[in-house]
């Protein structure tokens, strides 16, 4: 299946920012012996579903209607999970035992203004994962969650997990706004520090002559957040953040 996703995170952005509070959590294993997420797996009806290192787009779900021009993502580490749908991002320690997937704790969340829709969908994914769903055994799609009358089919759009960085903690950001945009439009974005130390970003478009941003450069302290406006020439374009501690790619955010 073919993604509709309007906004796309790098998985190196999406798992830095799940592991600000993997770090100290104390997670259920999973597998058939239960050793923990070295072996990243869990077992539904005998069939091995592989979560941690990847990001799932949501491309069909039944049961609840999503906000118009919004689309929900579960991004999974070893230990975490963030979820974004249009707005807010949620993160913090998951539980996939007996093939029941939740937060083990209550997510923590990025603070940015959303409209009274997102916001709402925000609460009902919070409320939602901590009530917990299924994970069924099902080949219409990468993963499948069932539960109270809500059906949701997802599709992996990443490619092979990879090892967090070292700094991961210490060294995180997230970038939020609106996934979709007119040409000629100038698009408030935020741009939330969510390590444990202070950092200064740099921001790259690509395409080049897609759209411009200012400002080029910003420094938010950890825990704070920074707004930054993009001039939308054309779409879909991409924002790259870098970071001067972890480097290029910290996090992406795409427009259409």
């Amino acid at each position: 299946m073919k993604s509709w996703a309007a906004t796309t995170y790098g998985i190196r952005g999406a798992r830095v920012a799940a592991g600000l509070l993997a770090a100290g959590a104390l997670v259920a294993g999973c597998g058939e012996d239960g050793d923990g997420r070295d072996d990243p797996t869990v077992i539904v009806e005998d069939e091995q579903v592989q979560l941690a290192g990847h990001t799932f787009v949501a491309e069909e779900v039944d049961g609840h209607d999503l906000v118009e021009g919004s689309r929900l993502s579960i991004t999974f580490d070893q230990d975490a999970m963030s979820v974004v749908a249009g707005c807010n991002t949620l993160f913090g320690p998951y539980d996939d035992a007996d093939g029941e997937l939740r937060w083990s704790e209550e997510p923590a969340s990025t603070q940015i203004g959303c409209d009274e829709a997102l916001s709402e969908q925000d609460d009902w994914l919070r409320t939602t994962l901590t009530e917990g769903l299924e994970i069924a055994d099902d080949d219409a799609a990468d993963l499948v969650l069932e539960g109270d009358g809500l059906r949701i089919e997802m599709t992996r759009e990443d490619g092979e997990p990879s090892e967090p960085p070292d700094d991961a903690a210490q060294y995180s950001a997230r970038l939020n706004g609106p996934p979709t945009a007119e040409i000629g439009r100038v698009v408030l974005l935020t741009l939330s520090n969510t390590g444990d130390a202070r950092d200064s970003y740099g921001f790259t478009i690509t395409p080049a002559d897609a759209g411009k941003v200012r400002p080029r450069h910003l420094t938010v302290e950890s825990g704070r957040s920074g707004k930054l406006k993009v001039k939308v020439l054309s779409t879909p374009l991409t924002i790259e953040v870098e970071s001067v501690g972890a480097g290029p790619g910290i996090d992406t955010f795409t427009i259409r």
